[in-house]
């Protein structure tokens, strides 16, 4: 039996992707122990599924349809950068994101009831929409990172509209995660 590691997701615009590896290339400086995530691989991830038999696409794409079919497209913008869960102990380093209006919350509360009616744990956590930039390794050089960060405290990265949601499928790899699209629903 086949399993695929996949998640749902929104696919962010190149010209965004370019501006957060500027703001990795950036923090860098800060000579802090972080894994980097590539530019290329951020998205925004609305529900990661896990590992998940082949047979399973079929209900997976159903479900993501439901989810979908009464949310129209809507505007995403993208600044202000935090960590997770402080800044005394950063773990995770992101750039937010805010919905227009209530659509971002009811897509991610319809695709989660979705997809536990087929099987799939809700989350346990609170939906807190980012981009994760990169996951702190180890405590080196913290204060130094914690200065470079409050350099993008307020950045605004810009806006993008949202017409689709993806499933897609992760492969862990050797020099990170390769990402391929499986399925897409197009928002009405």
């Amino acid at each position: 039996m086949n399993k695929i590691r996949s998640f749902i997701a929104i696919e962010i615009p190149d010209g965004i992707k370019k501006d957060l590896f500027e703001i990795q290339e950036r923090l860098k400086k800060a000579g802090a122990d972080i894994g980097w995530t590539r530019p290329e691989g951020i998205h925004f991830t609305l529900k990661f599924l896990g590992e998940i038999e082949e047979e399973k696409l079929v209900n997976i794409q159903k479900a993501i349809e439901q989810a979908t079919k009464e949310i129209p497209d809507f505007i995403l913008w993208v600044g202000g950068i935090g960590v997770f869960p402080n800044t005394k102990s950063p773990r995770v380093i992101w750039i937010g994101i805010k919905g227009e209006g209530e659509n971002l919350k009811t897509l991610q509360e319809s695709i989660e009831r979705e997809t536990e009616k087929i099987g799939f744990k809700k989350e346990g956590r609170n939906f807190s929409p980012h981009l994760t930039l990169g996951r702190v390794r180890s405590q080196k050089n913290r204060d130094a990172l914690t200065k470079y960060l409050e350099e993008f405290e307020k950045i605004e990265l810009g806006s993008f509209n949202v017409k689709e949601v993806l499933l897609m499928k992760s492969e862990l790899r050797p020099k990170g995660a390769v990402y391929t699209q499986l399925w897409k629903a197009t928002l009405k």
